[in-house]
């Protein structure tokens, strides 16, 4: 993978950017030494629980066991990890600052549930880019999520910094918060 090559080559070249990953389903279908020099100088994985499992190889039933799973995925290289769960949240590891964190869904109908991951990431990404820290960035993927799956299609539902506050006191008033576990 020509891309891949070049790309790991210039993160390591300039040690400062900090790259956000989101591997799709053909780069998670290759072989994993496509994406291998990647995934090791990504400051930033997202990934979904089974997509976690089968790259990381975990062995057995991966829940209530997901400190170790974010720590099989840490080793991949990558100094934050988040996982999406689907309807269990999702659950992240910052192993810079060494803490674990775990978030819930906020409790609205689905419409559809296409893109529901894609928005969870880039609610998260928006949040860290605007200077939240990782537990708030959490929350904002939460609410960004939640208002995609109200809608069909992948787009339709993404939030603008703007509608922010009131989806976090959504978040707030119905009981969704981040854990540190």
């Amino acid at each position: 993978m020509p891309f891949y090559n070049h790309m790991t080559e210039y993160l390591k070249a300039n040690q400062t950017i900090k790259l956000a990953f989101n591997p799709g389903s053909w780069q998670l279908r290759g072989e994993y030494k496509n994406i291998e020099g990647i995934m090791s100088q990504s400051y930033l994985v997202f990934l979904n629980r089974e997509e976690t499992e089968k790259l990381t190889n975990f062995q057995g039933e991966s829940t209530g066991r997901e400190r170790d799973l974010l720590i099989a995925l840490n080793k991949l290289g990558p100094k934050v990890c988040v996982v999406t769960d689907g309807n269990a949240g999702a659950f992240a590891y910052d192993s810079i600052n060494g803490k674990f964190f775990k978030v819930g869904v906020l409790p609205v109908d689905a419409y559809e549930r296409t893109g529901a991951g894609d928005a969870f990431g880039s609610g998260c990404l928006s949040a860290l880019i605007h200077g939240k820290t990782l537990d708030e960035a959490l929350l904002w993927g939460t609410c960004n999520s939640a208002s995609v799956i109200g809608y069909t299609g992948s787009q339709k539902g993404l939030l603008r910094e703007s509608d922010m506050t009131v989806w976090l006191e959504r978040a707030k008033s119905s009981g969704v918060s981040v854990l540190q576990f």
